[in-house]
This record gives structure tokens, sequence and C-alpha cells, in this order.
């Protein structure tokens, strides 16, 4: 499989880029000689890069490793505050990031690929246990706050 066949071809494309803002351009490669992992580790040391592997379960999902680096957009958040940085830009905002997060993935119209998985791409990272202060009233925290981000992705 040496030729660079790109997916969905030309035409296709066009057809699809009628129906949505956000498109999905893949390509075949065989790699009988490197693992998800030996590949992650090339290219780790770029900032927000990251490793999903699907190594466990029943066969249709389990066969895809996604391997992503360099988006075109981050969120994060520390309570209220909000940073977007996109094209080396970063944007400070105070409000909630869960009505932020929707109005943000609002914008974005896409339209799966035949042959793909349900996850092809999109928001990778991780919420962390304060998030649900957005969703629930709970007690005040007594503890000492850290620097790590309550969301990122």
């Amino acid at each position: 499989m040496k030729d660079k066949i790109y997916y969905p071809d030309k035409e296709k494309f066009i057809q699809l880029a009628s129906r949505a803002n956000m498109l999905t351009i893949y390509r075949k490669i065989l790699i009988d000689t490197e693992t998800p992992i030996s590949i992650f580790q090339k290219i780790k040391s770029n900032k927000f890069s990251y490793l999903l592997e699907s190594a466990e379960g029943d066969g249709k999902l389990s066969r895809y490793s996604f391997i992503g680096i360099n988006p075109f957009l981050v969120f994060q958040n520390k309570g209220l505050k909000i940073e977007i940085i996109k094209e080396d830009k970063k944007i400070v905002l105070y409000e909630d990031p869960l009505l932020y997060l929707r109005k943000l993935f609002d914008n974005f119209k896409i339209i799966p690929i035949e042959g793909l998985p349900r996850f092809f791409g999109g928001g990778v990272g991780y919420f962390g246990y304060d998030m649900v202060r957005f969703i629930e009233k709970l007690p005040e925290k007594k503890i000492i706050d850290s620097e790590i981000p309550d969301c990122i992705l």
C-alpha cells in the first residue's frame, strides 16, 4: 500500500463540504513494524499530544488507536476562568465552562465518514472531578487547590 490515496476522494469531499464545516480526510497506512506506542514515543514531545488505545473489547471498536498532535484549538478552565488557545493566541474568559463548551461545539457541523469508527477525531482531554460543581451543588472545598486545570480539551 505505497500509494498515497486519501479518502474521501475529491468528488465526495466537495459533496460533503456543502453540508459540513469540518471534514475528516484520512489515509490508510500499513505499518507492520511499528506499534501505536512506538509511534507515540516519536511524537509525544509535542504539546497536547495524545494516544487513545482501544486494545480491549469486542473487536469492532477495539481495533483502533488514535494519535493526535497540534490541535487547532485548546480549551481549558479552572473554575470560571476559561482559556482558549488558538494559533498561539490565548483568549481568557470568565463564564460557566460547560455552557461555553456547548456553544463552542455547536459551531462545528461534522459528517461521519462511512467506514470509520464512531470516534474519528474531535475533542480529546479530560474533565476533572471539580467539573461536577457546574452540574450540582456541592459543599465548599476544604483542600488546597492545585494548578491543574479542571478541564482540558
